[in-house]
């Protein structure tokens, strides 16, 4: 049997990752190490090299600063690189054209503002980290479907890259907590605010203060595997001159930006089991090893846990948000069998096509709209067992990460649009 991709066999996929709980809880499991499954269901090596950000600002040291010793004599077909949060180096950037013909930015959010000169601190800092790489990339897979003209214009062609989710995680899950509440989990800001506080929606509506992982170890135990691992990175070729001179403007970044506060004052708690310690002063390639089979046995669990929070409420709500598009948890949503009540994403037809209105999502505009739609779906659960059949199999034919990977890659390699 021929392989499904016969020119793509080798993927150096670097996905985006924060190393404490607190920050990578809002970072989706699909759009992160869930897309390892997709290219698994492709038939296609994937070679996982791993960056971490501690805070907005700063990235520690991270197994990218180690990418030339972890795949020495290794070559790929494709560089799969998540993009904007991470701020990757010139010379890791000027190696990743080295080591693959083709290399492909994945642009998690919408960039669209970050092209212009919008003043807003954390977008000059993303639209510093989008325009380095960009001369570094062949191709973009976009989140915003806007996007895709901005990258051609600057001579990079891109895809269509909306959500989706493993199929393995597409099964209803039993009922639990709340039968008549819908649910939103979220940061509060801007639109939302006023959405959370209006009168209409109350007794409607309402924001858990936390997700069922908080109420196990998996999150300490995230930030111990994190902790551990860069303590061990830290000691790895001590006498490399470019690390040393890396290392040193940590410090001293450090220093100038928090000078009361020691870099490496976290502490493991006690009880947490030290994952890493047995590949203490190991080859760093058994290091990288131990820490991803931690990393994606801790991730999965987490995740797993997230879906059975979802399961708690008897709908989903998606309040307007800064980007555009439908955000993960729509998709995590129509997975654990639960209606999606999704704000109406502005000038984006595309998005809108996803998901039938009134068929697999529910759509609204304003605070008193929602309150309708939540009534509805309170007195017609006819309407709540359609909408969640309906989505699923819309999951499952079209939304799937096997199915999104595939598409990608597809297109890599005849330059074909999907259809979703």
């Amino acid at each position: 049997m021929n392989p499904p991709f016969p020119m793509l066999k080798k993927i150096l996929y670097v996905p985006l990752e924060f190393s404490t709980w607190k920050m990578a809880q809002y970072w989706s499991y699909p759009e992160g190490p869930g897309l390892e499954e997709g290219f698994s269901g492709s038939g296609v090596k994937c070679f996982v090299l791993p960056g971490l950000i501690r805070t907005q600002y700063y990235a520690p040291e991270t197994f990218l600063d180690h990418a030339r010793r972890l795949c020495a004599n290794m070559q790929f077909d494709v560089v799969w690189l998540t993009i904007p949060h991470v701020g990757y180096d010139s010379s890791f950037l000027e190696w990743l054209t080295e080591v693959a013909p083709v290399r492909v930015g994945y642009f998690v959010e919408s960039m669209e503002p970050y092209w212009g000169a919008n003043p807003a601190e954390a977008s000059k800092r993303k639209r510093k980290r989008a325009l380095a790489a960009l001369p570094y990339l062949t191709h973009g897979l976009v989140w915003d479907e806007a996007d895709i003209a901005g990258l051609n214009a600057r001579g990079i062609p891109a895809m269509w890259c909306p959500v989706h989710v493993p199929e393995r995680f597409v099964k209803t899950r039993p009922a639990g907590g709340s039968s008549s509440t819908a649910l939103f989990f979220g940061a509060a800001y801007g639109e939302r605010i006023r959405y959370l506080n209006d009168p209409v929606l109350s007794g409607l509506l309402v924001r858990p203060d936390h997700s069922l992982e908080h109420e196990t170890q998996y999150p300490q135990i995230f930030d111990a595997l994190n902790i551990e691992v860069m303590r061990q990175l830290a000691t790895q070729d001590v006498w490399n001159p470019q690390l040393m001179v890396r290392r040193l403007k940590r410090r001293l970044w450090w220093f100038l930006r928090r000078p009361l506060k020691n870099w490496r004052k976290e502490k493991i708690p006690d009880g947490i089991p030290r994952q890493l310690e047995s590949l203490s002063g190991q080859d760093i390639r058994k290091l990288l090893a131990g820490y991803l089979e931690q990393f994606r046995t801790c991730r999965h669990k987490n995740f797993e846990l997230w879906l059975d929070t979802i399961a708690q409420g008897f709908a989903m709500v998606n309040l307007p948000q800064v980007g555009f598009g439908y955000g993960p948890r729509v998709v995590e949503t129509m997975a654990v069998g639960r209606p999606v009540l999704a704000h109406r994403v502005p000038n984006r037809p595309r998005v809108e096509e996803l998901f039938q209105n009134g068929h697999e999502i529910l759509l609204y505009d304003n605070p008193e709209e929602l309150a309708g739609q939540i009534r509805r779906l309170q007195k017609d659960s006819g309407l709540r067992d359609r909408l969640v059949n309906q989505a699923q199999h819309k999951l499952l034919q079209f939304h799937t990460t096997e199915r999104r990977v595939g598409q990608a890659l597809r297109w890599l390699e005849s330059g074909q649009a999907p259809d979703f």
